[in-house]
C-alpha cells in the first residue's frame, strides 16, 4: 500500500473514530475507544481525540469509564485544558459517585496524573477521600497517595497523616493499603510503631498483605507473635511462607521441611525456595544435609543448577562428596569442583582427576597438590594414562616430594607413545623442575625425547624448557618454579522472578 492510501485509510479511521466517540451509542464509543487503543500502540499521535475522550471519563458502563480513563492519561500529558477537564472530572467522580467502583476507578487514575500544576487538586481529592465510607476506597486512596509521592517526593508528608488516620479503623482491608504503599515507597518505618496491631490482625489479612507486613517488620524480630508465625509457615501461599522463614534463619529446624516441599513447585517458586535454603545451609549446614540427595542434577535452570551447587558446597562435611561429584563429572560445574577441592575431600578430588573434563581436572589438581599427602601421590601413580592433570599435580609438589615425582616422570616416559600432546608438555615441566632440583637422568632422558619428536610443538616446547634450566641467569631459572591458580568459574546472573 502506497503511503497516500494508507493516509487516506488513516484518515478514514480518525473520521469514523470522531463519529462514533460523538454518539450516543455504548457500543459505537467502545468500539471507538478500543481502536483508539490499537492506534496508540502503534505510536500515532492521538492527542486530537483528548477533547472527545474527556466526554466519556464519568459513564454508567464501566468499559467505557474504565477505557476512556487509561486513554486519558496519554492523550492530555500535553494538553492542558483537556487534562483540567479530565482532573476536574475524576474529582467529581471520587468525591461524588455513588457507585464505589467508580470512585476507586477515577482515584486510581487521579493518582497516576503527571500534571504538576494540577498536582494541588489531585492532593486535597486525596486527602478527603481518605475519609470515604468505603475500606476498599480508603485502600485505593491510600496506594494512589504512595504513587502520587513517588512522582512528587515532597509530599511525602501526605502519606504519613493518612497511615496515622488509617491504623485508627484497625480495617483490615484498608490496614492492607497501607502496608502495599510502604512496600511500594519502600518505607517501613511508617508501619513499624504500629507492628503490635499489625500481628494482632494478621490473621484478617489477606495473604498478599500478610506477605508484605512480614516484609516489612522483619527488622524488628523481636516483636513477632511466634504463634502467628507458627500458623502463617502452613499458609497456602508460597510468598508467606517464604517471608514468614526469613524469621527462622536462626532456629532453621523449624521452616526446612516447608521450604523443601516448594522444591517440587513451579521453577519461579524453587528459586525463592533455594534461595533461602542456603541462608539456611550457611548459619545451620546440619539441618539441610539430610535433604542433600534434593539438589542433585538435573536441575530445571542455570539459576537453579547454581544455588544447588552452593546449598551442597555449605553442607560441606555433613553430607558426602558423591553429591557434589556428580554436578563436577556430569555437568562439568566449576563451582563443585571447587567446593570439593576446598572442603578437601581427597576421594572426589581423585575422582576428578581421573573422570573430569579438562577443566575441571585442572580445578582437582590445583586442590589435590596442595592437599596430597605421599599416599595419594603414590595411589595417582596408579590412574591410567596419567593424563595432563594428573602430571600437574606431581609438578607443583616436585620439591618436597621429588621421589614420587621421578616416578611418575619415569611412568610418562614408558607410556610416550600412547599419551596426548597435552601430558606430554605438561611433563616438560615436571622435567624441568626434577632437572633444576638434582640434574635428574630421568628429566635428561625426557628431554631428548621430546627433542626428538615429530610434533612442532613439542620439541618446540622441549628446547624452550631446556634452554630455561640451562640458563647462567638465576632470575630465568625462576621462571620454571612460577604457578597460577585455575581460571575463576564465571558466575551465572541468578535471577529470581518477583511473585506474589
Amino acid at each position: 500500500m502506497s503511503t497516500n492510501k494508507a493516509g487516506d485509510v488513516i484518515s478514514q479511521y480518525f473520521s469514523n473514530i470522531r463519529e462514533c466517540l460523538s454518539s450516543r451509542d455504548n457500543a459505537s464509543i467502545v468500539a471507538a475507544l478500543r481502536l483508539l487503543c490499537g492506534l496508540l500502540s502503534r505510536g500515532y499521535n492521538l492527542s486530537e481525540f483528548a477533547p472527545l475522550v474527556v466526554q466519556h471519563v464519568i459513564s454508567d458502563l464501566d468499559e467505557i469509564e474504565s477505557l476512556s480513563q487509561m486513554l486519558l492519561l496519554q492523550l492530555t500529558s500535553n494538553d492542558g485544558n483537556s487534562c483540567l477537564q479530565a482532573v476536574n472530572s475524576l474529582v467529581e467522580t471520587a468525591e461524588k459517585s455513588p457507585r464505589e467502583v467508580s470512585r476507586i476507578r477515577a482515584i486510581k487514575t487521579l493518582s497516576a496524573f503527571k500534571n504538576e500544576d494540577l498536582s494541588k487538586i489531585i492532593e486535597a481529592c486525596l486527602q478527603i477521600k481518605i475519609k470515604d465510607e468505603s475500606s476498599y476506597v480508603q485502600k485505593a486512596v491510600i496506594i494512589g497517595t504512595a504513587h502520587f509521592i513517588i512522582q512528587y517526593p515532597k509530599k511525602r508528608h501526605i502519606l504519613k497523616r493518612m497511615v496515622s488516620l488509617a491504623f485508627e479503623t484497625r480495617n483490615p482491608v484498608t490496614i492492607s493499603g497501607i502496608l502495599y504503599a510502604c512496600d511500594l515507597i519502600a518505607d517501613s518505618t511508617l508501619v513499624i510503631p504500629y507492628s503490635d496491631l499489625i500481628w494482632s490482625i494478621m490473621s484478617l489479612l489477606d495473604p498478599l498483605a500478610q506477605s508484605r507486613a512480614l516484609k516489612l517488620l522483619k527488622s524488628i524480630p523481636e516483636k513477632a507473635d511466634k504463634l502467628v508465625l507458627n500458623s502463617l509457615l502452613h499458609s497456602m501461599n508460597a510468598s508467606v511462607i517464604f517471608e514468614a522463614a526469613n524469621y527462622y534463619l536462626q532456629d532453621p529446624e523449624v521452616v526446612v521441611k516447608s521450604l523443601i516441599r516448594f522444591l517440587f513447585s513451579t521453577p519461579a517458586i524453587a528459586l525463592h525456595a533455594m534461595s533461602l535454603l542456603l541462608k539456611v545451609a550457611e548459619a545451620k549446614p546440619k539441618s539441610v544435609a539430610p535433604y542433600a540427595s534434593y539438589f542433585l542434577p538435573p536441575q530445571s535452570n542455570e539459576q537453579a543448577e547454581f544455588l544447588s551447587v552452593n546449598i551442597l558446597g555449605r553442607v560441606g562435611n555433613q553430607c558426602s562428596s558423591e553429591y557434589l561429584t556428580r554436578w563436577a563429572l556430569f555437568k562439568s560445574n566449576n563451582f563443585a569442583a571447587q567446593f570439593i577441592g576446598k572442603l578437601g575431600f581427597i576421594d572426589g578430588l581423585k575422582t576428578l582427576l581421573e573422570n573430569g573434563s579438562d577443566p575441571i581436572a585442572e580445578i582437582a589438581a590445583f586442590y589435590m597438590a596442595k592437599v596430597a599427602d605421599d599416599s595419594t601421590l603414590a595411589s595417582l601413580l596408579e590412574l591410567e594414562g596419567p593424563r595432563s592433570a594428573v602430571i600437574s599435580v606431581f609438578s607443583e609438589v616436585c620439591k618436597n616430594n621429588p621421589i614420587l615425582c621421578e616416578l611418575m616422570l619415569k611412568l610418562v616416559l614408558s607410556n610416550f607413545e600412547h599419551l596426548k600432546r597435552e601430558a606430554i608438555t605438561e611433563a616438560l615441566l615436571l622435567a624441568a623442575r626434577l632437572f633444576s632440583l638434582n640434574n635428574s637422568q630421568t628429566s635428561k632422558m625426557y628431554f631428548e625425547k621430546c627433542l626428538q619428536n615429530n610434533d612442532f610443538d613439542v620439541s618446540k616446547r622441549a628446547k624452550i624448557w631446556l634452554s630455561i634450566v640451562s640458563s647462567d641467569n638465576e632470575k630465568v631459572r625462576k621462571v620454571i618454579w612460577e604457578s597460577k591458580d585455575p581460571p575463576p568459574p564465571t558466575l551465572p546472573s541468578v535471577f529470581i522472578p518477583v511473585f506474589e
